[in-house]
């Protein structure tokens, strides 16, 4: 053989071997371990609800009767604002309300008026007034009609003036929305503030929030009310059970990530939120959602699969083995 041509087949099937590699190393199964890491996604807890506590008008802050990490209940008292002179419009409005006076004293003049009319009338028939005089006192008794009809307009108008002044004052008092914890507190005892500005900040923690970004993969997979278990990494905590409620129809284009959000009970508010949680497929097919197959989860994690066997892997985060949790029983 020539020395030539089995050089020129050596270097062919050299080159052969360096294209194949590629593929070889893509085709090659990713290990176990690598693989149930890919079974989950890294997420963070917040609060299922959030306020800026401001009063609807504007005023002086009078007192702030919760102190800032304190639970309050819906309906409990946060924040009153000077109410002095409103105190005294709502007393001026409550007294004309009450009052009967002017509707009194109108009716008294127009039952006069009435009643020198019909005597008017009485000497017409026996000829002794005049027709002049009848109409006249006619007129007189229709002016004090409508002087007792303005009379009794003018006291509904109080009556509602009385309304709108309580109104007023029951809005210089501002009451807890929801049951929650105060976060923050904006403004102190003393200050001015507008209509609507904020002064505290209260959350809801039961339920919590998780917010997780998952893989295109996952686009057709997941459903609203689907359940996953949602694990702390950030304290020795138990795990619970998650519910989703919104899935985001928006990818983003540089991650090829979508979000996800779940609900998670926390009754003992024992959790905390901006903690960062893991959250996984249920071990336990009775978490699963009713009236769906338990295989829609093994599609969930053929696709996680699918994703960690791909180019684009590091788009999901996967935590050391150390951080791992087990999976609850």
């Amino acid at each position: 053989m020539r020395p030539d041509l089995t050089i020129f087949r050596a270097t062919a099937l050299a080159i052969a071997l360096l294209s194949a590699a590629p593929s070889a190393r893509s085709a090659a199964p990713l290990p176990h371990g690598l693989l149930r890491q890919s079974h989950f996604a890294i997420g963070h807890t917040s609060p299922s609800r959030t306020a800026l506590v401001s009063a609807t008008q504007r005023g002086r802050i009078g007192a702030i009767q919760a102190r800032p990490g304190a639970f309050v209940r819906a309906g409990d008292p946060l924040i009153r604002l000077d109410d002095q002179a409103q105190r005294i419009r709502t007393a001026i409005a409550d007294a004309r309300a009450r009052s009967q006076l002017e509707v009194e004293q109108a009716r008294i003049r127009m039952d006069k008026a009435q009643r020198e009319h019909d005597r008017v009338v009485s000497l017409r028939t026996r000829q002794l007034a005049s027709q002049k005089e009848v109409a006249d006192t006619r007129t007189e008794a229709d002016v004090a009609r409508i002087e007792w009809e303005t009379a009794r307009f003018r006291h509904t108008q109080d009556q509602l003036n009385q309304q709108l002044q309580q109104q007023l004052l029951a809005e210089h008092h501002t009451v807890a929305p929801f049951d929650g914890f105060i976060a923050e507190r904006l403004k102190d005892v003393g200050e001015a503030v507008d209509a609507h500005e904020g002064i505290l900040r209260l959350v809801q923690l039961d339920p919590l929030e998780v917010a997780v970004d998952c893989p295109l993969a996952l686009a057709n997979q997941l459903r609203i009310n689907d359940t996953f278990v949602v694990t702390p990494m950030d304290a020795d905590w138990s795990p619970r059970i998650g519910r989703i409620v919104f899935i985001n129809h928006v990818v983003h284009a540089d991650s090829r990530l979508f979000r996800v959000r779940l609900l998670v009970d926390n009754p003992r508010l024992d959790w905390l939120a901006g903690i960062r949680v893991r959250v996984t497929v249920p071990s336990d097919p009775q978490h699963t959602r009713p009236g769906k197959p338990v295989a829609c989860h093994d599609r969930f994690l053929g696709a996680t699969q699918a994703v960690a066997s791909s180019p684009d892997t590091d788009a999901t985060e996967v935590p050391p083995e150390s951080t791992r949790t087990k999976k609850p029983g």
